[in-house]
């Protein structure tokens, strides 16, 4: 919640007068069907025919506001060249975000914080942590490895997302459990502008000008009216846009429960919309979405998928957790179901974001959206021509409708000279975090690929 534009007091709220940039990042493990994951052109313009009987085919509609950047690789790189600790699905987690090398004991966390954390701190007001959300089963960080986390607060710190639908919902609606604005509102659903009364009548005093005290209390009544007024877009009918109705079903509901296999679909979706409200709210910049963990995933059995086997099990191909034995038949349809699976809610989200103007353009317009992934081709274990699309052009900073040529050689499958720590200094200074390198340069690079820059 927030007061409106009070232009006698700026100091307070002063308001930025170009749109807000935002960065979000789309996560998903254990590799794809490389054969035919990427668009069909495999450099230039993307059309319509680009996408048919790929697996990015569900984002077809947003070809225009499409960024594929090819021939990247992972930084530090897998397969034990860099000398860093940790199995290469551990480096796919833990170094996506960071690119840094991983600790040396049990755990592999990285040593370093992520990219998340980095755009949060510089472009959030306040540099509060960016919102990070889990879907499936959520680990401690006491108790987990580096395969758990794609987060990071901090060297050896990894940062578990939140998978409870219900507390995001009620941590973006300014309620603070247990205490006494949860009573007040979601259990006696008393008026939100009871509770900032005080802070009203305080406010009121400062000096300022009559058109500014009319505000105040214009305020006071949109408050009372709708209890669910927000800062910028949102509106009382903000939530229903997004389709977030039903969240208190997840109140209460375990962590177990909340991450099984049965609400993987369903909690995903609705976290998915939330964060799209704490964007559109300027409740939070950065945004993370973690959906499952390495080496792992759920049994896919809805929207027409009738799996046997978890993902990790698919992405090795043999219906296995490691990769002894024959190919299962059909396996390439299987890892190609789970593909577009995850290009459906990927659509979806931009479809979300997409439907709010603001300026010129609208919030997918003004923000980089990444979907990444923990490897490539998930038996080999594969750590170049990583699977990446980025969607949204952070307000003009970054190409859009392109497949781009990031190699050093042209040679996509090229194990050097494309590292993945330029990708994310890339992403930084497009949402107005600048950086001249992130993560660790001395096995990556500094500087950005100028070759996916407008």
């Amino acid at each position: 919640m927030a007061l409106p534009i009070l232009s006698s007091v700026p100091s307070l709220f002063a308001q930025p007068s170009e749109p807000i940039k935002r960065l979000v990042i789309f996560f998903q493990p254990n590799g794809v069907n490389m054969s035919d994951f990427f668009p069909a052109n495999d450099r230039g313009a993307l059309t319509d025919a680009s996408f048919v009987g790929r697996g990015v085919e569900p984002l077809a509609a947003f070809r225009s506001k499409l960024l594929v950047p090819r021939g990247i690789h992972m930084s530090p790189r897998g397969f034990g060249l860099d000398g860093i600790a940790g199995c290469d699905h551990r480096k796919g987690m833990s170094c996506k975000l960071t690119a840094v090398g991983l600790s040396d004991d049990s755990r592999n966390y990285a040593l370093g914080h992520s990219v998340d954390f980095e755009a949060a701190r510089r472009i959030n007001p306040g540099g509060v942590d960016p919102l990070v959300l889990h879907v499936g089963r959520r680990v401690d960080p006491a108790d987990g490895g580096a395969t758990d986390f794609v987060s990071y607060s901090a060297a050896n710190t990894p940062y578990a997302g939140e998978n409870n639908p219900w507390n995001v919902y009620r941590s973006l609606m300014g309620i603070i459990p247990g205490g006494e604005a949860e009573d007040r509102i979601v259990r006696r659903r008393q008026s939100v502008a009871d509770l900032v009364r005080e802070d009203l009548q305080t406010l009121r005093r400062m000096p300022m000008s009559s058109d500014d005290r009319m505000k105040i209390d214009a305020w006071l009544a949109l408050v009372r009216d709708t209890e669910t007024s927000m800062p910028g877009l949102c509106d009382a009918g903000t939530p229903g846009a997004l389709g977030i109705t039903g969240v208190d079903r997840y109140d209460g509901m375990s962590d177990d429960q909340v991450g099984s296999d049965g609400e993987f679909r369903e909690a995903g979706r609705m976290l998915m919309r939330l964060s799209v409200l704490s964007m559109v709210c300027d409740q939070n910049r950065v945004s993370t979405i973690q959906w499952s963990r390495g080496s792992g995933g759920p049994t896919f059995r809805w929207d027409g998928i009738t799996h046997d086997f978890t993902h990790h099990q698919l992405s090795h191909r043999t219906g296995r957790d490691d990769a002894a034995g024959a190919d299962l038949p059909g396996i390439e349809r299987m890892i190609g179901d789970i593909d577009r699976w995850y290009a459906s809610r990927f659509a979806e989200l931009l479809g979300w974001m997409d439907q709010f103007a603001e300026g010129e353009g609208t919030v997918l317009d003004h923000s980089a959206v990444m979907w990444i992934n923990e490897l490539s081709d998930g038996k080999a274990h594969h750590f170049n021509n990583l699977p990446i699309v980025i969607a949204g052009s952070a307000g003009g900073y970054l190409k859009q409708g392109e497949v781009v040529d990031c190699s050093r050689s042209g040679d996509y499958g090229a194990i050097e000279g494309a590292p993945h720590n330029a990708l994310l200094t890339t992403l930084l200074n497009a949402v107005g975090a600048a950086s001249e390198g992130f993560g660790d340069t001395s096995r990556g690079r500094t500087g950005e690929y100028s070759q996916i820059k407008a």
